[in-house]
């Protein structure tokens, strides 16, 4: 009978502790999970964050960016030797993670172990072979372990260094690797003011790369926060990644001085950054002509190469409006000597009209400035062609989201629906008319520097398609916000 007793007893205190232990098991969702701890991290909620982290480490022990994050936080700590084992445990499987290889690395530079960091740097040097990032951080930690030399010298070394970047990046534009080793060259001179130029600068011709926003971000930290603040700071800049989703609401409108009522234009769109490309699902809505219309569209950048990239359009609306479809197509090059240039199509498919319309530009970059010029070329089967024009015009503020831009177009152009808003044909009848447009742009960043804001002011002169040589003006103003997250 006792025996009996004990052997309930002891099954009821194993039970006990297998549903006390299955409470403390994960059981939520890992990617959401991360998110939330990588939220706290960066507010230096950092021991919750381990918490969170370690526990999803015990489901999800191959979660990378995961224990990654975990070793991290443990290297901003000081706790330099268990966020070598965590860093040791991946790459012991993932011989070509470069983000955790440049981490661990950074982890014992943390900890002044030089002569580890730089068996780390070589190890990593043996699977990702020349990488640029890698070789000028063994040429640092190599510094770093050589005797004290003049301030002089080392001067004279970065300035030579310098001159040899600038002499490639002046013929090779989009070559990342030698912007990101010139900015490091800069960092390590503590020229952060030069650094920052270079990033701003890089960025004109790799828009939106996330490894440059992050070094930006880093150097902007660095010149901006306390020094007793700058160390903490900035290994929480390097990890965090850039927005590849944007949320985009924008709202026009447009007065006219006699014949047209005003008219409202408003679109939301969805920006998704994919290796592939840049996707864009869109939904316009328009009060034109006292008709209400909704038009359904689709863009994609497609990355072919560093030189080339293109652009694709679909569009479909059963507003009078709009086209019932649109399509578009155009190839970009990115070309020596500072330039870009591309060729392609617009093709609008009516009820009662159908109309191709050829197109092209060439762009320039100089210094903090960008200027585009677009033509545009419409056959007719009667034999009268139009031609028409846009120039483009920005100078780059702090960086490539905060600018100020001039566009300005003229010419003799098919009239869709008899109007044109910005670039866009909208009228229904073919007819050639004489117009001229001036539209001044400024976008900013917010205080959080995902965030972007857009407006814009317009005028427009155009000959009406029922009298010719007679002209009415308009005038349009326009706001776009831009989220990223």
């Amino acid at each position: 009978m006792r025996l009996n007793k004990l052997i309930l007893t002891v099954g009821l205190l194993l039970w006990g502790m297998f549903c006390f232990a299955q409470e403390l098991a994960y059981a939520g969702n890992p990617d959401t999970s991360f998110f939330r701890a990588r939220d706290l991290a960066f507010a230096g909620n950092r021991t919750v964050a381990r918490d969170t982290l370690t526990r999803i480490l015990t489901k999800y022990p191959e979660y990378t960016d995961v224990r990654n994050l975990l070793a991290k936080t443990l290297s901003w700590d000081g706790n330099y030797e268990k966020a070598r084992k965590e860093f040791n445990r991946i790459t012991s499987e993932e011989r070509k993670n470069k983000e955790v290889w440049v981490a661990a690395i950074n982890n014992e530079i943390y900890a002044k172990e030089n002569h580890i960091a730089l068996g780390l740097v070589n190890k990593a040097l043996s699977f990702l072979k020349d990488d640029i990032d890698l070789l000028v951080m063994k040429e640092n930690i190599i510094k770093k372990m050589q005797p004290k030399i003049v301030a002089e010298k080392k001067t004279t070394n970065y300035e030579e260094t310098r001159k040899e970047f600038n002499r490639i990046t002046s013929v090779d534009r989009t070559n990342k690797a030698v912007w990101v080793a010139a900015i490091k060259n800069e960092i390590t001179a503590q020229e952060f003011h030069i650094a920052l130029g270079l990033a701003n600068k890089a960025l004109l011709y790799l828009k939106n790369d996330s490894d440059l926003l992050v070094m930006k971000r880093y150097v902007t930290l660095y010149m901006n926060k306390p020094k007793k603040q700058t160390k903490a700071l900035v290994k929480e800049s390097i990890v965090e990644k850039p927005k590849n989703n944007r949320l985009t609401v924008s709202n026009a409108f447009e007065v006219f001085d006699k014949v047209y009522e005003s008219m409202i234009y408003t679109s939301v769109e969805y920006q998704r950054e994919t290796k592939a490309g840049t996707i864009i699902p869109r939904i316009n809505y328009n009060n034109r002509f006292q008709t209400h219309g909704v038009q359904y569209e689709i863009d994609f950048y497609p990355k072919f190469s560093k030189t080339f990239y293109g652009y694709l359009n679909y569009g479909y609306s059963a507003s009078p409006i709009f086209p019932d479809h649109r399509v578009g197509g155009e190839l970009y090059a990115n070309l020596p000597k500072k330039l870009e240039a591309s060729a392609g199509f617009r093709f609008l498919d009516f009820a009662s009209t159908k109309v191709t319309i050829y197109t092209g530009s060439i762009g320039l970059y100089a210094g903090n400035y960008y200027m585009s010029l677009r033509p545009y070329i419409t056959p007719n089967p009667d034999g009268n062609t139009g031609f028409s024009g846009n120039l483009l015009v920005r100078k780059y503020l702090k960086d490539a989201n905060n600018y100020l831009g001039l566009r300005a177009g003229m010419g003799f152009t098919p009239e869709l629906k008899q109007l044109r808003s910005g670039e866009e044909l909208l009228a229904e009848t073919l007819l050639y008319v004489e117009s001229q447009r001036l539209q001044f742009e400024y976008q900013f960043t917010g205080w959080m520097k995902s965030n972007n804001y857009k407006v814009n002011l317009g005028v427009t002169r155009q000959e009406l398609v029922f009298d010719s040589n007679n002209f009415f003006w308009a005038v349009s103003a326009g706001l776009q916000c831009q989220v990223g997250f």
